[in-house]
Formats: C-alpha cells, structure tokens, sequence
C-alpha cells in the first residue's frame, strides 16, 4: 500500500520548540504511521503521526509518538551528533533528492525524544554511509510522561539536495 503526504509551504517558519499543535502545523495534512519497522501493524499506545511544511530555505518534519516506555540516553549532549541513535526510540526520514547519483543512494535523518539527532549518507549499493556529512539539520524535541506522548521537530536545509558525493 502506498500513500502519500503533502508538505505544505508556510512563509511562516514554525518555531523549532517541538510543540506541533500550532497555527502553522494545523495547516499541514497529517499522515498517520500505523505501522512497525517490520510493516506490522503498530500497537495503538505506539502509533505515529507526522506533519511536514517547508519554506524558502528547509522542510519541517513534526513528529507526534506515543510511547509506553521509552529507550534514550539523556546524557549524550544534544548538540553533538548521536552516533548509532537508531539503536534507541527515534523518528527517521529517509530522503531521496533527485539530484542523487543513483536510486539505490539518498540521506537519512533521525530524531529522538531527547532532540540528539543524526544524519547521514547512504549507498546501500556499494554498502558505504558517510558518517561525516553534516546536513545542518535542527532538531528540538520534548516528552509528556504523563500524556504518554512525545513529540519532535526537524528542520532540514535544503542544501542537503545537492551534497556531493564520495
């Protein structure tokens, strides 16, 4: 099953303070992630929405997760990248430019409920990421233990479309 979601423009950038309930994120169409890393069906006190908008200058991934627990390293400074963040409780975005030299290259972003963040790029067919590139993308996120919620926010250049390769 394939859909789709439209990333809205705003003329309005979203304040990156991880709060997607604002006027400007109410604008854009949410798409539900109903699904594991698996396709499986997701629990529903697990279930994903997001929301996407884009400017001028980035395009906003607004992240709303429920959760019942939570695996993240609150020590590691977040405004260094995170290393292996993929190993905890993260939203990604693989994104795929059409500038990119080949279907089987495109970058990866992530987020956590911590706002550590990583990006990368990918080769899946010479098995080669680069560990080194910086997309200058930022990142804000916070958790509501109580409400079971937590919700982040990247804010991706995109300058990111024409990094080169290796």
């Amino acid at each position: 099953m394939t859909r789709e979601i439209t990333a809205r423009y705003t003329s309005d950038s979203p304040q990156l303070e991880a709060a997607v309930d604002g006027e400007v994120w109410a604008r854009a169409p949410e798409l539900a992630i109903d699904r594991n890393w698996r396709g499986d069906p997701a629990p529903k006190e697990l279930q994903t929405s997001v929301r996407l908008l884009w400017t001028d200058d980035e395009i906003y991934l607004g992240f709303v997760c429920a959760f019942t627990e939570l695996d993240i390293d609150d020590e590691f400074d977040s405004g260094v990248e995170r290393y292996a963040l993929w190993d905890r409780d993260v939203c990604e975005a693989f994104i795929r430019s059409p500038l990119e030299p080949a279907v089987t290259t495109y970058k990866e972003f992530e987020v956590a409920p911590t706002a550590q963040w990583c990006d990368l790029l990918i080769d899946r067919a010479h098995g080669v990421q680069d560990w080194e590139w910086k997309s200058g993308m930022r990142t804000a996120a916070r958790i509501d233990r109580e409400a079971g919620i937590w919700q982040a926010i990247m804010a991706i250049p995109f300058s990111w479309a024409a990094a080169s390769w290796l």
